[in-house]
């Protein structure tokens, strides 16, 4: 069998409210990675999410993980960017 193939949503890129805040909520979750196997039977994880959702200011790296019936992995990376305000 094939691994998982694995495409990811594009990156985003927010700014935080105001000055001061050093962080976001940000809904990564809004577009979801494609996932196509030949299995048809797979799981998938995301690593990196903080768990209140709050990125903090830079580029936080998700890395989507998806293994397939027989163990076989596919990933891809997406980058969540949070930049300060911009006046």
């Amino acid at each position: 069998m094939d691994p998982p193939t694995v495409v990811c949503p594009p990156d985003l890129e927010v700014t935080v409210a105001g000055w001061g805040d050093n962080s976001t909520i940000v809904h990564y979750d809004v577009q979801k990675p494609q996932i196509s196997d030949n299995s048809g039977h797979f799981e998938s994880r995301v690593i990196g999410v903080p768990i209140d959702l709050w990125f903090p200011l830079g580029s936080s790296p998700l890395k989507y993980e998806v293994f397939d019936a027989v163990g076989n992995m596919g990933s891809c990376i997406q980058y969540i960017r949070v930049r300060g305000p911009s006046y």
